[in-house]
């Protein structure tokens, strides 16, 4: 997958539902699930049914670029496997996953990049139904949802 859409999928607010810091082996995943505190499986229950119980949504978001730029916008969630992100000028991309494809668009370019949903962490937040137990990471103390597409990565 190309660092740029995983670094703005990564850097992409989604409600404050969900984290998306970056990927984990399944391994590792089912590694963490065995040590986790049950305070945290609590919490991760909670959040997880929280998350699993959302059919659509729509909300404001604000993304802060490596470099420190902020850009504003509204997103649209409509699971299983529907999103969309509309950047507020005079950012020019738009964003869509429309079940099959990622595809973000340049409108002041006219140019779209499109990448297969599988093939990027989308897959799981907008999955019909997400099982945190398997893709969550508990650091510092502090809950931290980290999901994993559980595909071999390629470069």
């Amino acid at each position: 997958m190309a660092n740029r859409l995983r670094q703005f999928l990564m850097t992409s607010a989604l409600a404050g539902a969900l984290a998306l810091t970056g990927l984990l082996a399944a391994e590792r995943a089912a590694a963490t699930a065995a040590s986790f505190s049950p305070e945290q499986v609590t919490a991760l229950q909670a959040v997880g049914s929280y998350f699993n119980t959302i059919r659509d949504i729509k909300g404001e978001f604000t993304q802060i670029g490596p470099k420190g730029n902020v850009s504003t916008g509204v997103f649209y969630i409509s699971k299983p496997g529907r999103m969309r992100f509309e950047y507020a000028p005079p950012n020019p991309f738009v964003v869509v996953a429309d079940g099959t494809w990622v595809t973000i668009k340049n409108n002041a370019k006219n140019k779209a990049d499109q990448y297969p949903l599988s093939a990027t962490p989308l897959r799981l937040v907008l999955a019909d139904q997400v099982d945190l137990m398997q893709e969550a990471d508990i650091k510092s103390g502090a809950l931290m949802v980290a999901i994993d597409d559980n595909e071999p990565k390629s470069s």
